[in-house]
């Protein structure tokens, strides 16, 4: 259960398909870089601490940090 309602913002959909379409460019199966990629999508939200004052590129900013 990741994730919250201040997700709900222009951009976080193409911000996850970004993710997801990366994965599968390196060669990561469909349905495992789908899964990778909303948790590593929700995780930046909630840690990058905006609140419901999200911005999508909050979560692209943040996806650095998530990943390593």
């Amino acid at each position: 259960p990741f994730g919250y309602s201040g997700m709900a913002t222009a951009g976080m959909g193409d911000v996850l398909t970004g993710i997801i379409c990366s994965l599968m460019a390196q060669g990561f199966a469909p349905i495992t870089a789908a899964y990778t990629a909303v948790v590593w999508h929700a995780l930046a939200a909630e840690h990058s601490n905006k609140g419901n004052c999200l911005l999508a590129s909050d979560v692209i900013q943040q996806l650095a940090h998530e990943i390593l």
